[in-house]
């Protein structure tokens, strides 16, 4: 019988390591703070021929500090530097071809952090400055306290304190202070450290701060994840960074009427799920194959919101592709020729796959970049027909999430559950909006579709 590929996954519960744990495997080990951790590796593989097993660790390819999922071209041979569980970095060179593998991403900043790499170390507040670092993803407000605390034992105001304010902000879903941070980090590094450099990167990215993405380009061309497209279509554009500004708060004030009931679909369309769509009627579609309701925008509309809130489950993997739910907004009447090049303005999803797990991806600015954010508490039940529940929502309830795009004048975001995944400059006057919610390989119930017309 053929091995199959789809992983089976399970619920683990894991111990949580003390400061002095993390301090022994930061000092003892190479395990990196920034990276991705092999989850499986496939049989008779590249990575199975260099004896990589689950839990070792890739975190350079050739001159790439890796950020993020890297982005290693295929076609060609490279340097990989990887750490062996437990153990300390080794190097080998890679042929060209897949190198086989399933991974999870790392971010780590405590293990810097007890390096040396990072902040000011000292006993007094090891455990707070720790316990804030591993919470300010998931639990902002848990981080918020134990980052308060050590402040009170006398931490500093250096460039880890502004980092992990910076890094809260984003979590609240509240303006980042991208520019500040960038600059308290580089003052203080001639080099910036990849845990610095890959967030900062993704802050601008929900920002509109093009100066800071353009610097850390300049600063790191071969590890930045901003590619020579962004940049030349900014620069066809003639884009200068606005006031720092919330759009999703913007909208709730600019609000006007509700246009979703007047869209209809484009009449290319070969089958139309708008309707199914619009009335909040479940919608699905097995792995490696979608549904798509779609819609124009009303002739006109130039400012907007579209928000949806809805409940969704995966229904499994095709071994291509991933599963998500997406929202796409594209100007139709672009082709390859347009300047700046590139029909996408803004695409949002969530979803699963075997290589990132439950993520949010994005991408837009009219270049085919697609970012992918791991985020566990996405909270997505797995559930395969014919073979009931693989994994259970926790509380027992599947989660009810919420999508925003939001375009005002030259600026557009897209948000998830309230936290902003993009923020980049788009024209003022697409020549025609079209809007698809992409559904492949999972199943959802829409509750509330909303379609405001943001007046001046």
């Amino acid at each position: 019988m053929k091995p199959c590929w789809i992983a089976i996954i399970s619920l683990s519960i894991s111990l949580r390591l003390s400061a002095d744990d993390w301090e022994t495997i930061a000092l003892g080990t190479d395990e990196p703070a920034v990276g991705v951790r092999i989850e499986a590796v496939e049989p008779g593989s590249v990575a199975e021929n260099l004896r990589l097993e689950p839990g070792d660790f890739i975190h350079q390819i050739g001159e790439q500090q890796i950020r993020g999922f890297g982005k290693r071209d295929p076609r060609q041979e490279e340097v990989i530097f990887f750490v062996r569980k437990g153990g300390f970095t080794e190097s080998a060179v890679v042929p060209a071809g897949k190198l086989g593998f399933r991974s999870s991403y790392v971010f780590k900043p405590w293990l810097e952090y007890f390096r040396g790499g990072i902040g000011r170390q000292d006993t007094t507040w090891d455990d707070e400055v720790v316990a804030a670092l591993e919470a300010m993803h998931d639990d902002p407000e848990a981080a918020e306290q134990s980052w308060a605390a050590a402040r009170e034992k006398g931490y500093p105001e250096d460039e880890l304190d502004a980092f992990v304010r910076a890094y809260l902000s984003w979590r609240k879903g509240d303006l980042i202070p991208v520019q500040e941070t960038f600059d308290k980090v580089f003052q203080e590094f001639e080099v910036l450290p990849a845990v610095y450099a890959t967030r900062l990167e993704d802050f601008a990215f929900f920002s509109h701060n093009t100066s800071v993405l353009r610097k850390l380009k300049a600063l790191d061309p071969d590890s930045a994840l901003v590619s020579d497209a962004y940049l030349e279509a900014w620069d066809l554009m003639e884009v200068q960074d606005p006031a720092p500004v919330h759009l999703l708060r913007l909208a709730a004030d600019l609000r006007g009427e509700d246009q979703i009931e007047t869209v209809s679909a484009p009449p290319d369309m070969k089958r139309d799920y708008l309707p199914q769509f619009l009335e909040k009627k479940g919608l699905g579609a097995p792995p490696g194959h979608f549904n798509n309701p779609t819609f124009e925008l009303p002739p006109g509309l130039e400012d907007f919101h579209f928000s949806m809130t809805f409940s969704a489950h995966c229904t499994g993997y095709h071994e291509r592709w991933g599963s998500l739910i997406r929202v796409l907004l594209v100007d139709s009447e672009r082709d390859s020729s347009s300047l700046p090049p590139g029909k996408t303005l803004v695409d949002v999803g969530i979803g699963d796959s075997q290589s990132v797990g439950p993520h949010v991806a994005v991408k837009g600015g009219h270049v085919r970049d697609t970012r992918a954010f791991p985020e566990p508490e996405l909270n997505l039940p797995l559930v395969i027909k014919g073979e009931g529940m693989v994994r259970k929502p926790r509380n027992g309830a599947f989660p009810r999430h919420q999508m925003d795009v939001v375009k005002v004048g030259k600026e557009i975001a897209a948000y998830v559950n309230g936290i902003c995944y993009l923020h980049l400059p788009v024209d003022e006057r697409p020549n025609r909006m079209v809007m698809t919610v992409h559904i492949c390989g999972m199943a959802m119930r829409a509750e509330k579709i909303h379609l405001w017309e943001l007046e001046p």
